[in-house]
């Protein structure tokens, strides 16, 4: 029963976390999505939804969570081991296990009030939850999230970093020049995008490059730095138009 509550309150509040995420970013044009697109977004509709389903179908629940992970799985070629995916698939499958565990005869002594030791445990378990929606909330709305490093940029990221039409000089105050989609860069800043919560679960990028065009375009690029190059992805224009891009050093 502890697990089965505790099960709840995390899907309940990723669910919410994922709404809050929804309503501050609005909605996806789905209607522009391509087909890997929009299997993605069902992938991911699965995994959540089956969260809120579990409330009232324990075993439906979990599985359509458990589904929607695996698809994600087919999708993405790969293992979908990151924390916000991963997540949400243990809890999916501690649904099933619980919603089955409930259907069969209990075991002498099981079906009374719980123990002080389940208590606590369904308590930490949902605080810990709690402490890890508020420090993602905190990465993903938070510009510059808090508890992100300050002091002076690191020596290497200082210089000129250029690709077929893409210049960047970044100087040791975080100021940026350079050019960018036809246009010169009129005021441009870098600074660091992510805390150590979000390098621990990678979310984000380390640097952020922001500012505003000539023509008065904005633009931002988001990036890591290499050993020999910074990769990320740059965002021109309202709308955005995002493209990934690499800059070597000059």
């Amino acid at each position: 029963m502890a697990g089965r509550w505790a099960a709840r309150i995390a899907g309940t509040l990723m669910v919410l976390f994922l709404m809050a995420f929804v309503v501050g970013e609005g909605p996806p044009p789905v209607w522009r999505f391509t087909q890997r697109e929009l299997v993605t977004f069902f992938g991911m509709a699965l995994l959540f939804g089956g969260l809120a389903v579990a409330w009232f179908r324990d075993v439906w629940g979990g599985v359509a969570t458990l589904g929607g992970w695996l698809l994600l799985w087919i999708v993405m070629r790969r293992v979908p081991a990151d924390w916000p995916l991963l997540i949400p698939a243990l809890t999916g499958a501690a649904h099933v296990i619980c919603g089955l565990a409930l259907r069969g005869t209990p075991p002498p002594g099981v079906g009374g009030p719980l123990s002080a030791t389940a208590k606590a445990a369904a308590t930490g378990a949902g605080a810990c939850l709690l402490v890890f929606v508020l420090l993602a909330a905190n990465e993903m709305f938070g510009q510059p999230p808090l508890m992100t490093a300050h002091g002076p940029l690191p020596a290497p990221l200082v210089a000129t970093w250029a690709s077929d039409g893409v210049t960047f000089t970044i100087a040791a105050d975080g100021t940026a020049t350079g050019a960018a989609g036809g246009a010169a860069l009129a005021e441009g800043r870098v600074v660091r995008n992510r805390s150590w919560f979000g390098s621990w679960i990678d979310w984000r990028t380390d640097y952020a490059l922001r500012g505003t065009l000539a023509d008065g375009r904005p633009v931002s690029f988001l990036f890591n730095l290499g050993e020999r190059d910074v990769h990320g992805s740059l965002s021109l224009g309202r709308p955005p138009k995002v493209y990934p891009l690499r800059l070597s050093r000059q």
